[in-house]
């Protein structure tokens, strides 16, 4: 499914990587996508207008939310699907993992939060897709490596708890050092590849690197990152992913 070398496209110079059929990810090169002078460079140079796209802003809520562009604009919604070849569809990610859908007739954005996972917003938008008729890609995201919880976070108090199939192997022990307490690394690939196997979709790529810490060849980040942004006190920053 790759249609370019993952290794050639990861240099320091590099504004963007293509890692599928139509799929185009920033890289940190290219600057922060929330910058409005920034973004429209790039989609010039992308040869594409930012008004000819859908928009995928991602939403809370207590159910997940699938939206339907079948003409450009924003949508508030934890997945974005069109069947209009002349759309296309983009999102800024944080950290977040984002999977890519796409049949004959339809493709699809997903962006998969730990909360919007919680409320079943993978399984809700895989159901209008059929097992070995769709390419599937997982983009990157923060890894295990960097999404550490304390025991008492409020985020483990529910998970550590949970003993549902798509969870094994996602909430991960780590053993205490120095009289640190109790920690958790979460795993969302982990989450997202097990309810992938068990709807039967059994095929699919990835991008394996971490949004928070993946470095290139040169050493330098290749993506810009919430969590590392926040952890330094530096100003939110994003990339963008584009399905054509």
């Amino acid at each position: 499914m790759w249609k370019l070398p993952l290794e050639s496209q990861v240099t320091g110079k590099t504004e963007c990587m293509e890692v599928g059929s139509g799929i185009i990810l920033s890289t940190n090169p290219a600057g922060n996508m929330l910058d409005d002078g920034v973004r429209s460079a790039f989609f010039e140079r992308l040869g594409l207008e930012e008004q000819e796209g859908a928009l995928l802003a991602p939403c809370n809520g207590d159910r997940p939310k699938i939206s339907r562009a079948m003409n450009p604009g924003q949508f508030s919604a934890d997945a974005l699907l069109t069947t209009n070849p002349s759309v296309f569809l983009w999102v800024m990610p944080g950290d977040c993992p984002i999977i890519f859908l796409r049949d004959n007739e339809k493709k699809m954005i997903v962006h998969l939060s730990l909360s919007a996972l919680l409320r079943g917003a993978l399984e809700r938008s895989l159901r209008v897709f059929r097992p070995g008729r769709t390419q599937v890609l997982i983009g990157p995201s923060i890894q295990e490596c960097c999404y550490v919880f304390s025991a008492d976070h409020p985020i483990l108090r529910n998970l550590v708890q949970l003993t549902t199939c798509c969870w094994d192997g996602a909430i991960i022990p780590v053993h205490p050092n120095n009289g640190e307490g109790a920690r958790y690394r979460i795993s969302l690939q982990n989450r997202i590849e097990n309810t992938l196997f068990s709807r039967g979709f059994c095929e699919f790529e990835e991008v394996p690197i971490c949004t928070c810490c993946g470095l290139d060849k040169d050493g330098n980040y290749v993506f810009p990152s919430h969590r590392r942004s926040t952890k330094n006190g530096l100003s939110e920053s994003r990339f963008m992913a584009v399905m054509l």
